[in-house]
């Protein structure tokens, strides 16, 4: 819908930091040394790793590689509609989402081709998995999940 018209990284930082970081970084090197070639750069590599697969795939065009965080902003929801809807119902869960889809951050991490949606969508993901652990009782899965999640949200 409206999350791919709006160009909010493209604004807000120069075209040659921003094909650096987000199209040209992963694609120069071979995946596997992307881990130890992340000078200058304080986020984890699992993104760029990623990022590099999907390039690999579906091309290194500005749309092409937005489009994982259009996925993980949406997985962000569908967690937090889980988590919520667990706890109190679908009318609230419903509000909670619906706020959450509207907020200005929400849309804007779901545009850039940075690693905030991702990490987004796994803390929602160690929510709802929290969530289920408290209601449902211990659940070898949920607590894996659980621990995933934190792991990787610090």
């Amino acid at each position: 819908m409206g999350v791919m018209r709006g160009r909010h990284c493209c604004r807000r930082t120069p075209c040659l930091v921003r094909r650096r970081i987000c199209l040209g970084l992963p694609m120069r090197r071979p995946w596997w040394q992307i881990w130890t070639h992340m000078h200058g750069d304080t986020h984890p590599p699992l993104y760029h790793t990623m990022l590099r697969f999907w390039q690999a795939m579906f091309g290194s065009g500005e749309a092409a590689v937005r489009w994982p965080s259009v996925i993980f902003s949406m997985l962000a929801l569908v967690a937090l509609f889980d988590a919520v809807r667990t706890l109190n119902g679908i009318r609230p869960a419903l509000w909670a989402t619906g706020l959450m889809a509207l907020a200005a951050p929400q849309i804007q991490y779901a545009q850039e081709a940075r690693s905030y949606a991702p990490l987004l969508a796994e803390g929602m993901i160690a929510l709802a998995a929290m969530v289920r652990l408290e209601r449902r009782g211990p659940s070898v899965f949920w607590a894996i999940v659980l621990g995933l999640g934190c792991w990787r949200c610090r």
